[in-house]
């Protein structure tokens, strides 16, 4: 598939080469073809450093016996230990054995090749990637129901919330500082795609995150599980999914989504809407389209469709027995090599005619019940963020 940088993952969706322009939004890419197209690509968190406003690279730079990463608003260093800050505080990571780390560029377990730091020992591989904010540690190791666990140290105490599927250190309610998500695991026996669950409780002087199986899940010998550990940054699209298996469970801060049905979650939807501010300053320009893209992390294929819907609906409220009607049927998704992509030229007009009046958005879901899901990268995820594209 390529390295994966951003400006790689914009070109996957555009086909042609690109120079970049000018741009004041932390969230934007605008750029130009041979053409004269000039077009907006928005990722759902920042992908500008706050610190000097440098489009992020995704790599570590290394300085003596360290290794350093610089997000969008957070500072990653591994050393003994890897430790990631901000202005609002710190949190270090201990158990990890990572004696012998060094950089290689390596394949994710999505096909990806990307920047990392790398070390085995005689129990497991250890892969570090950097996310848009934070760190992604993929571990291949003998499959158990506990996984790993680290125990996370911080400067200040935090209140504990999540539910398996992410699990966050909230500042206050609605503001976290630190969300853990745990994205999937492959089976190498044959390459499926399956969750894990992260938990933290609270410890002697932190919190244990502890990585784990579904107890029904069966134990192979050899799995790879990627996980992510970023300090939380605003977004530009927010969404949530919603499932018939956890009816009154709300997934805000989740990073991945089975959208469809699968014997994981049943019936899976994924509601989304796009923050009306970061638009208002192409209110003036003509829009000739907008496609919101998510990466695919299987190859499956499977009938999705793109619904309008036309009452208010809450990223923190939303549930399988308290979602809102869905709306009219405005497009089918299209599932590409790399992305799930779905026309919702629609549904942004509305908003360029609305002057950054909130849109209540869209909602994802299968065409029928039927066995089939697609896996993909939600709103929240700072490894493989969304990107919305918005040709003027």
């Amino acid at each position: 598939m390529g390295e994966f940088t951003l400006l790689n993952e914009i070109k996957k969706c555009r086909s042609k080469n690109i120079d970049i322009l000018r741009n004041s939004n932390r969230f934007r890419v605008m750029c130009k073809d041979g053409e004269n197209q000039i077009s907006a690509y928005y990722f759902s968190c920042p992908v500008y450093r706050s610190t000097d406003n440098r489009m992020i690279t995704l790599d570590f730079v290394q300085n003596e016996n360290k290794y350093t990463f610089v997000g969008s608003n957070a500072i990653v260093v591994v050393g003994g230990k890897i430790s990631i800050s901000n202005a609002v505080g710190q949190v270090t990571l201990e158990g990890l054995n990572i004696a012998g780390i060094k950089k290689l560029m390596c394949k994710d377990i999505f096909g990806d090749i990307r920047n990392s730091l790398y070390c085995k020992n005689a129990d497991e591989e250890i892969v570090l990637f950097p996310t848009c904010n934070g760190i992604a540690l993929q571990i291949t190791a003998k499959s158990e129901e506990i996984l790993k666990r680290i125990k996370l140290t911080t400067d200040k105490k935090y209140t504990i919330w999540g539910n398996g599927r992410y699990s966050a250190l909230m500042i206050e309610e609605r503001q976290p500082f630190i969300t853990v998500n745990s994205m999937c695991a492959l089976n190498h026996f044959n390459s499926t795609i399956f969750p894990i669950f992260c938990y933290l409780n609270e410890c002697s002087g932190g919190y244990d995150l502890d990585v784990k199986l579904n107890k029904t899940d069966s134990l192979q010998d050899k799995i790879s599980y990627i996980f992510t550990i970023d300090l939380y940054a605003a977004k530009s699209i927010f969404d949530t999914t919603v499932e018939s298996a956890n009816p009154d469970m709300n997934n805000s801060y989740g990073s991945t989504a089975f959208i469809g049905n699968s014997s994981f979650f049943n019936e899976q939807w994924l509601f989304a809407r796009i923050d009306p501010l970061q638009l208002l300053d192409l209110k003036y320009f003509s829009l000739k389209s907008a496609l919101l893209y998510a990466k695919k992390y299987t190859d499956g294929q499977i009938n999705l469709d793109i619904l309008r819907m036309n009452t208010p609906w809450c990223s923190f409220g939303n549930t399988w027995n308290t979602k809102t009607e869905s709306g009219t049927l405005i497009n089918k998704v299209r599932l590409n090599k790399n992305y799930l992509c779905a026309d919702i030229t629609e549904v942004v007009r509305a908003m360029f005619l609305h002057n950054g009046e909130p849109d209540a958005g869209i909602v994802i879901k299968p065409e029928r019940v039927e066995e089939g899901a697609a896996v993909i990268a939600t709103a929240d995820n700072y490894f493989t963020p969304q990107i919305l594209e918005i040709k003027l």
